[in-house]
């Protein structure tokens, strides 16, 4: 009597052996039998195949030659195509480590989550999402995050935020199914190759610490809480649902719990809604907002933008799990864009104050400004025709953008004063060019004597500030005695505060709130040049710059016009005889010199 065929040598013979050669796959379904519940038997009672295939035409039917090329790692650490441990205790040619009823012939097959050839119970990433079984559990076998009754290691979102796990833990979904886009896994440990970062040789840790190792994604934990952002329904603590920050509306989450209202499949994903193929990333940064604790990067973090607590500054919400409205979220301008999702490009002015006389002076013109959404590249000096170009201003110097955006001034080897101020541009990173703002630059503090030359039948103004160097304050202008004044004027009256001076016989000085001073005729008096007065002034440091430099008026009438018919008091205007004009057109064009100081404001 022959005895029968035991290809896998099981002690089970071929024609009672439900997997002949012991590779994992069904001799029914090697045949290419229809067996739809994958219990090993044909569907169809008493339909016999015609004859077996050999894919590799070497003479050897498939079903007697091991060529399953997803035999799990775990079943196979020789990789002789061969289940290594063949116990089967029902005797039906199918090795405990594979069948799904031990205690009877035929078999169930056992779940394969992802259909990638591996079953669960072997398989290191059950829905191919690319994170680790392990790393889903934590610790806790059975997990399930959202409460769907999908457990963890097979929910392809396992907070129900909208937003697939694969993208929250750093990977990539171009079919946005929530899986990895490529299943080829070479060393059948269950972990796709396109994350696996062992490729080669299988994989088998022990614990959650271990399997990160495993997998190329970062599976982060934005806000350190001790859950994975897949697995936080607030990844940055900031007090906003990951759903509300990836551009779900909140709509579709009325109870602000952080999950999608309505059902899932079985996949764990919802069905009210799409998982969200690109998450919102306000600021381009590359950081989508639900991980990112300033979402418009203005400088300000998320949570105070949302007027959440956080006394800390650390940029969450003092109150873990909290969420805040996302339907009432502060938006000053009212555009429908809440503020912390707007960022505005703030350009301030510029002063670059004690400058050393006859040297640059470089001023770090965005230093003072938001401009992590500046491109440098724009930066245009008002005036020019290009981002980039040097302004020369005649009689004083030239102003140049340098490579690091700040602004440089070169003064002319004969200009000693504070140049006049210039303004500058700059376009944010979405082109939008941002409006004009001032740079100015302040030489050492010094003031220098002023002489005027005027019609004094006119109320004169002295700018007295205009040509002295320094960050001065107008406001602190005023009058100051010298020496031997009261010896000429002994009734002259000057106010406690410096701002007016009374001198009998000649007129009235006045300092103006413009740092300016005004003089006026006493009415009735002669015309006559009025005696020198001084000033002082303070730096907006609060320096005061004493000084013992006169104002001198001159009058432009010739010697012996001083007739007091001519002459322009406080509450009198006189007419000039056509000669008088003339004589004071012909002085005023030979003595007509204004020395000129520009006012300096605090910015």
């Amino acid at each position: 009597m022959a005895i029968p065929k035991d290809t896998d040598g099981d002690t089970v013979p071929d024609y009672r052996d439900l997997d002949a050669d012991n590779d994992g796959i069904l001799d029914v379904t090697e045949a290419g039998g229809t067996d739809a519940n994958g219990d090993g038997v044909i569907d169809e009672e008493g339909t016999l195949l015609p004859t077996l295939p050999d894919s590799d035409g070497n003479g050897t039917p498939d079903v007697n030659e091991p060529n399953n090329s997803r035999l799990p790692a775990a079943l196979d650490a020789d990789g002789d195509g061969v289940i290594d441990d063949a116990t089967d205790s029902d005797g039906d040619g199918v090795p405990d480590m594979l069948d799904g009823t031990k205690e009877s012939f035929a078999t169930e097959a056992l779940e394969d989550t992802d259909a990638d050839g591996i079953p669960d119970v072997y398989d290191l990433d059950d829905d191919n999402d690319g994170i680790p079984d392990l790393v889903e559990e934590n610790g806790e076998e059975g997990r399930d995050t959202d409460g769907d009754g999908i457990v963890d290691t097979k929910d392809l979102d396992s907070d129900n935020d909208g937003i697939l796990d694969v993208r929250e833990a750093g990977g990539v979904d171009l079919d946005n199914n929530g899986r990895v886009d490529s299943a080829v896994d070479v060393d059948n440990d269950g972990l796709a190759d396109v994350v696996d970062a062992n490729p080669e040789s299988a994989d088998a840790p022990t614990d959650a610490e271990e399997a990160r190792t495993i997998t190329t994604l970062a599976v982060p934990d934005t806000d350190r809480d001790g859950r994975a952002d897949f697995q936080d329904i607030d990844a940055d603590n900031d007090g906003l649902s990951d759903l509300s920050e990836s551009g779900t509306s909140a709509d579709n989450d009325t109870d602000n719990d952080g999950m999608v209202d309505g059902d899932v499949d079985e996949n764990g994903l919802t069905t009210t809604i799409v998982a969200v193929a690109s998450p919102t990333d306000t600021d381009r940064d590359g950081t989508p907002d639900f991980q990112d604790s300033d979402s418009d990067n203005d400088g300000l973090f998320d949570v105070v933008e949302v007027e959440g607590v956080d006394e800390d500054k650390d940029g969450m919400i003092d109150d873990v799990d909290t969420l805040l409205d996302p339907t009432i979220l502060p938006d000053e301008d009212g555009d429908d864009t809440p503020d912390y999702q707007e960022f505005d490009v703030v350009i301030f002015p510029d002063v670059l104050s004690n400058v050393e006389l006859n040297t640059t002076g470089t001023v770090p013109v965005l230093a003072n400004d938001q401009v992590d959404a500046i491109d440098i590249s724009t930066l245009q000096i008002t005036g020019t025709k290009n981002p980039g170009e040097s302004l020369v201003v005649e009689g004083e110097g030239v102003w140049s953008i340098e490579s690091d955006g700040s602004i440089s001034f070169t003064p002319e080897a004969d200009f000693v004063n504070d140049p006049a101020d210039i303004a500058y541009s700059v376009e944010d990173k979405y082109g939008v060019r941002r409006p004009d703002v001032t740079v100015t630059v302040n030489y050492i503090a010094n003031v220098r004597e002023d002489v005027k030359v005027g019609n004094l039948t006119k109320p004169v103004t002295v700018n007295v500030l205009e040509n002295d160097n320094g960050d001065l304050d107008v406001s602190t202008v005023k009058i100051v005695l010298p020496e031997g004044f009261m010896d000429k004027h002994p009734d002259a009256e000057l106010s406690a505060d410096g701002k007016l001076l009374k001198v009998p016989t000649q007129g009235t000085w006045t300092v103006n709130p413009d740092g300016t001073i005004t003089y006026i005729v006493e009415k009735d008096s002669r015309y006559v040049n009025p005696t020198p007065i001084s000033y002082s002034v303070k730096d907006t440091n609060g320096n005061e710059l004493s000084t013992s430099t006169l104002i001198t008026l001159r009058k432009t009438v010739v010697a012996g016009v001083d007739d007091l018919s001519e002459c322009q008091t406080s509450d009198s205007v006189p007419v000039f005889t056509k000669i008088g004009l003339g004589l004071l057109a012909m002085i005023g064009s030979i003595f007509g010199l204004f020395l000129f100081r520009k006012e300096k404001n605090k910015i």
